[in-house]
């Protein structure tokens, strides 16, 4: 008799959680390979090319359209004066950097006058950071170059004024990466 009621009690505890599980209304793992969930995604043209049925069509691109060279001109000025100032900005950084580390030679790792040379060096570092957007920039004015030179737009002048930033840059990054390395060998690790 206590077995019956031990289990008059203990079987509609068994079945809540299923009629739980049942009631959710989610998804279930699905057995579908990849090919058969992106055509139920409504990829049908991938999922028909895995399959090995040919594969429609795709819409055609639209062609970008061709760079201005005015445009180009423009951005190249004033990544020029964006990175004559961030040279600037980064000269007076080394200044402010070299008297920190200074001042932090000799001193033990943790120190006050080491932590304020780290922030120093951190600081010259993001410094330079614009120097790394300056030349992604003017990559991409070179990149638009090259689709007008390929066009037939003579272009060799601005080109050569890009080259010239460029090597600006670099040498400017290259700078940065000695004064770096040099300033963090002066402090004690």
């Amino acid at each position: 008799m206590m077995i019956r009621s031990v289990l008059r009690l203990a079987f509609p505890l068994v079945l809540m959680p299923l009629a739980a599980c049942a009631a959710s209304g989610g998804e279930w793992p699905s057995l579908k390979t990849p090919a058969e969930k992106r055509a139920d995604a409504g990829d049908a043209p991938v999922a028909m090319a895995e399959a090995g049925a040919p594969a429609a069509r795709p819409a055609p691109v639209a062609t970008p359209a061709t760079p201005d060279l005015a445009a180009i001109r423009a951005r190249l000025a004033e990544e020029r004066r964006d990175f004559e100032v961030a040279a600037k900005r980064w000269a007076s950084q080394q200044a402010t950097t070299e008297a920190a580390v200074t001042a932090a030679r000799g001193a033990p790792a943790a120190s006050e006058a080491w932590a304020r040379a780290q922030i120093e060096l951190t600081r010259l570092s993001e410094a330079a950071a614009k120097f790394d957007d300056t030349r992604a920039s003017v990559n991409r004015c070179a990149g638009d170059l090259a689709v007008l030179a390929a066009g037939g737009t003579d272009t060799n002048a601005i080109l050569g004024d890009a080259g010239r930033l460029l090597r600006r840059i670099a040498d400017a990054q290259a700078a940065h990466t000695e004064a770096n390395q040099r300033l963090q060998g002066e402090l004690a690790r």
